[in-house]
């Protein structure tokens, strides 16, 4: 197997080697003769004459000058790093008999297909409607002026499907099909969708130790029987979070809502678990707030969260608003207490104590 591959390989090498060599001569035959005409023809379209004094703007060989092996590939270049090429070559045509005679070239461009427009065949949703303006927002890599490509409508498709999923279109259906203008340089590309039914909730439960949900329960969106849509999950789970907050816990610790579907009866399950976290008590002795100004100034009664950034953002809040009311050498220091204290803390009641809080051991 190793003698037949390196024999393979090597007939490769000598292959290249014979073209490379072939095309060096060719090159050489050409090299300082004189360029009397350069012209564009397209391959796969019909003649475009505007189109045609645009790609010649862009080609760097001129009539009347002599011919560069070097100008040629740079030619080249320069139209494929327009984006409007999906293929090119040169033609040299000797109009004498001489091998020393002047030449013509001719470039012969296959034109980059482009996405001239986006359209959707949406048909009506058994369930929460869909905009074709929320469509058209998911598919940001298919807008006109782009070069098409059968990756590119592909990537638009899964994407439309995770937003069909997100809102609870899971049989939903997406085909997307292109034409071609009369030119055969644009393409219209038409995704035709069919939603199907949307899925329903069958069971929201929430499992977090320590807590009680059932004042929260009747107010939350995703009830049973009621469509199910992956905001409508953040909102209640960010409710969740919110009572528990309100409740004194203010780094609750609760897992990524996992849903479960029914393929069968199309159906939902909820299922969000966690911990209530530390109860927290927030004090500033000698500064009373209300507890309106308290959410505004301290991001940790507002976002429910101990870490030492937002204990430290609160004592820069606090200290800016003091200077605000004339206290200009007002001195914030944040101090954290556990109760009961724990050895792993290290010094308890100090500034130091807020830069090892975890609220996975204090739970």
């Amino acid at each position: 197997m190793r003698r037949l591959l390196s024999t393979v390989f090597l007939i490769t090498t000598l292959l290249l080697a014979f073209a490379s060599a072939q095309a060096a001569s060719i090159f050489a035959e050409y090299e300082g003769r004189t360029i009397t005409s350069v012209e564009v023809t397209f391959e796969g379209s019909p003649a475009d004459p505007a189109a045609e004094a645009e790609f010649l703007s862009i080609i760097r060989v001129v009539p009347n000058t002599e011919f560069s092996a070097v100008n040629v590939r740079d030619s080249l270049q320069a139209l494929f790093d327009s984006e409007r090429v999906a293929s090119a070559r040169v033609e040299v045509i000797e109009p004498g008999a001489t091998k020393t005679g002047p030449l013509r070239l001719r470039f012969v461009i296959q034109r980059q297909v482009q996405i001239g427009d986006v359209k959707f065949e949406l048909t009506p949703a058994l369930g929460t409607p869909i905009t074709e303006d929320e469509l058209r927002a998911r598919v940001n890599l298919t807008q006109p002026g782009t070069r098409l490509s059968k990756q590119i409508v592909l990537h638009n498709s899964e994407e439309l499907q995770v937003f069909l999923r997100d809102r609870g279109y899971f049989n939903a259906v997406v085909e997307s099909r292109e034409q071609l203008d009369p030119s055969g340089t644009r393409a219209t590309v038409t995704y035709h969708i069919v939603p199907g039914e949307q899925a329903r909730v069958e069971a929201f439960n929430i499992n977090v130790n320590g807590f009680n949900p059932a004042t929260t329960k009747p107010s939350l969106q995703l009830q049973p029987g009621a469509p199910f849509t992956r905001e409508a999950l953040g909102t209640d789970t960010k409710q969740v979070r919110q009572a528990l907050i309100d409740q004194g816990y203010l780094s609750p610790l609760l897992e990524d809502a996992r849903v479960e579907r029914d393929p069968e009866k199309n159906t939902i399950t909820v299922n969000l678990t966690g911990t209530v976290g530390p109860k927290v008590t927030v004090l500033a002795p000698n500064y009373p707030m209300s507890e309106k100004i308290a959410r505004d100034l301290l991001p940790v009664k507002r976002e429910g969260n101990i870490d030492q950034s937002a204990i430290i953002e609160g004592a820069r809040r606090l200290r800016n608003k003091l200077q605000e009311q004339g206290y200009f050498f007002a001195e914030v220091t944040p101090v954290c207490t556990v109760t009961p204290p724990t050895p792993e803390l290290g010094p308890n009641g100090a500034a130091t104590t807020c830069e090892t809080l975890n609220p996975e051991n204090l739970s």
